[in-house]
């Protein structure tokens, strides 16, 4: 496959095809998966890879200078906050054997996480306890991304509608509704 070649869309890849997904951008033993790297106001630059381990910032497709941010006030909730590269809005992916990951905040001892059982307004929030996503492409938006609950159709968006001052939340699978996209830019930091 291309790099360039974004009729083909990839999800989660399978171990042993790595070589053949992203042999270019990097070189390394670790699956990967497909994403977009954004300037802070354009999610739509160049193609890069997420690789367990590696560090990132979420930033809104639909506010887009708006990013995932563990709160500073409180270390628990998780609010859409204007970009400004603190390690609180930076994230560590740690892909699981079952090709989920765990996304864990680079500030605090936190884990993205959820307050209470998955469901349409269930905030997003910072735990000490490990919680596992399923990170899925978004074809058409340039390859940005969704975090869902996996076995769930529950994805992460702003609470108000794309309202980058509230706080994250779930919600169902809108497919029109761009609050619920991320674009990925790669840190160049690693555990």
């Amino acid at each position: 496959m291309s790099h360039s070649d974004s009729s083909q869309q990839l999800t989660h890849t399978d171990p042993q095809e790595e070589d053949a997904t992203c042999p270019v951008l990097l070189h390394t033993p670790t699956p990967l998966l497909y994403t977009r790297i954004p300037t802070v106001a354009n999610c739509e630059r160049v193609t890069a890879c997420i690789q367990s381990g590696r560090t990132y910032v979420l930033t809104n497709v639909k506010a887009q200078n708006s990013c995932l941010d563990l709160s500073g006030a409180d270390w628990y909730s998780i609010i859409g906050f204007q970009h400004h590269g603190g390690p609180n809005q930076k994230w560590i992916f740690e892909r699981q054997h079952n090709g989920n990951y765990l996304i864990k905040s680079a500030a605090y001892n936190a884990y993205l996480s959820i307050e209470g059982e998955p469901g349409d307004h269930t905030r997003l929030v910072g735990e000490p306890t490990p919680f596992e996503w399923y990170v899925e492409n978004q074809p058409g938006i340039q390859q940005a991304i969704r975090l869902f609950v996996p076995g769930t159709n529950q994805n992460v968006g702003f609470s108000d509608n794309g309202n980058p001052s509230a706080f994250v939340t779930l919600s169902e699978k809108q497919t029109d509704d761009q609050h619920q996209l991320w674009c990925v830019e790669s840190i160049d930091e690693t555990l």
